[in-house]
This record gives structure tokens, sequence and C-alpha cells, in this order.
């Protein structure tokens, strides 16, 4: 039983600490007029306090148990959600239909994972378009757009890009991975 609140007392000093950094960061970004900069600090400070508050509840469900009835031998399922974990570590946020990170939608929780990952692995994270919350309205591919759509395989279906089997809210990104899927030094190394 020790054991049980040493972990937890551990991880929510941890968790008060990075809920602590993100309400900073919140705060400095808010104070500086960068909106979606501060909307990702705000969704991560919100993430974490709420991990904070599931850890806590955790401790004094386990306090009032051992209380009534000895030990506790488990942990509460729903204390340490791992996809509540894994958004809040991500600055991943969820509005009840999509998941979203850095401006853009995603249907699937494990693709805007992977894409996190993959973009927080990167050597330097380039700023998000100064466009990429009003991706709403997508407008039918012009004739130059589709003479550049078709160079490079892209294709215009249901209101999405194609390419390969990715789908892309907006041309700018299709062609952008479509382009350094093809030419994978690109042009700085050339």
């Amino acid at each position: 039983m020790a054991d049980f609140f040493v972990t937890y007392a551990a991880e929510i000093t941890e968790v008060k600490a990075r809920l602590a950094k993100a309400e900073s960061e919140r705060d400095t970004w808010r104070s500086a007029g960068k909106q979606e900069s501060y909307l990702a600090a705000y969704s991560m400070a919100e993430a974490l306090r709420d991990q904070l508050d599931k850890l806590e509840a955790s401790v004094r469900a386990a306090r009032a148990s051992a209380a009534t009835r000895g030990p506790v031998t488990a942990m509460p399922a729903d204390a340490m959600d791992p996809r509540a974990r894994q958004m809040a570590e991500l600055c991943i946020t969820f509005d009840g239909r999509v998941y979203r990170y850095r401006g853009y939608r995603y249907e699937r929780f494990a693709d805007v994972v992977n894409y996190a990952r993959l973009d927080r692995a990167r050597a330097f994270v380039e700023p998000a378009p100064p466009d990429a919350t009003t991706m709403e309205e997508l407008q039918v591919p012009s004739l130059a757009e589709s003479s550049l759509m078709r160079t490079l395989d892209i294709t215009f279906a249901n209101g999405f890009f194609h390419w390969g089997e990715y789908r892309y809210d907006r041309l700018a990104d299709a062609v952008a991975y479509a382009r350094r899927n093809r030419d994978p030094v690109g042009p700085e190394h050339a």
C-alpha cells in the first residue's frame, strides 16, 4: 500500500510541474497574441489539469478504501487513461468529433498520434500556416491547380485532396508531401 501512494505522489508531483510549465506557456502565448500557440498550450494545460484531478481522485479513493476495507490491490481503471495521457503529452485536442493537432483534423486517434510523434521528431518544427484553423471551406481546384495535381498524382474527391493513401484538407499540404516524397533530399541539399 505504501508503494501505491509513493508511486502516485511522484506522478502527481511530475504532473504538477508539467501543469505549471504549460500554464506559464499558455499565459506567455496569450500575452504575445499568438492565438494558435495559445490554444495548443491551453489544451495542454486543461489535459494536464484533468490528469491531475484523476490522479488525486484515485489517491482519495484508495485512502478511503484502505480506511474502510483494508488494502487496495488494484488501481481504478480510469485513473490513468492512456489516451488522455498521450493527448496531453502531444498537445492533441478532441472536439467531440475530430482530433486536432496544430490546426489539422484527424478522424482516427492513431493517425493524429502518429503525426504528432513524427512532427516532434523533426529537427525543427515549422510554424503552422496562419490559416490552419480556417480549413472548413474547400474550393474546387482551378485549371492550374488541376495541372499541378496531375504532375504529382494528386486527386480531388469528396472535398479532400488525395495523394497515395493520404487525405488532405488543403492542396498545399498534399503538394508539399508529394514533392517531399519525390525529392527526399530536398532543394537545400542539392
